[in-house]
């Protein structure tokens, strides 16, 4: 790319159960939608809203789980790290945030949990940690259930 100012978000969302769930719950596939804005620069600010997630289920529920398939950054289950798709060495590191939502505590599982029977929530996709980050598309993949009793 010769612009050096604008980044391209190849985006797409997707659903998947989860595994890890406890005995009596059942896991349901809610509507997914994501919608990015791309960074006019590529200095990027940390806590920078380049997209956010929303997920709808309108049968009953206690909870929402929502995560990222991409590679975790650290061992903080809500911060990721993107690899550009035209040259792996080009990453972006990016977290989720929302009101209400808190850091999944299960063992090897990413993302956020929000205890609530709301029909609708959203997740914030923000950038993590102040960086410079090379024109490219990184590609994101959003997943979510609710926990359905």
């Amino acid at each position: 790319m010769t612009n050096m100012t604008i980044q391209q978000l190849l985006l797409t969302a997707t659903m998947l159960a989860a595994a890890l769930l406890t005995p009596h719950a059942r896991a349901a596939d809610p509507e997914v939608s994501l919608t990015m804005r791309s960074p006019q620069d590529n200095r990027l600010r940390d806590g920078g809203l380049i997209g956010s997630i929303r997920v709808t289920y309108r049968e009953p529920h206690t909870e929402f789980q929502v995560w990222l398939e991409a590679e975790k950054s650290a061992t903080a289950a809500d911060r990721y790290v993107l690899t550009g798709k035209n040259d792996a060495r080009n990453n972006l590191k990016i977290r989720l945030t929302g009101e209400g939502w808190t850091a999944n505590a299960n063992d090897g599982q990413s993302g956020l949990t929000r205890q609530t029977t709301d029909e609708q929530v959203s997740v914030n996709i923000v950038v993590d940690g102040n960086q410079e980050t090379a024109p490219d598309e990184y590609v994101i993949t959003a997943n979510a259930v609710a926990i359905v009793p």
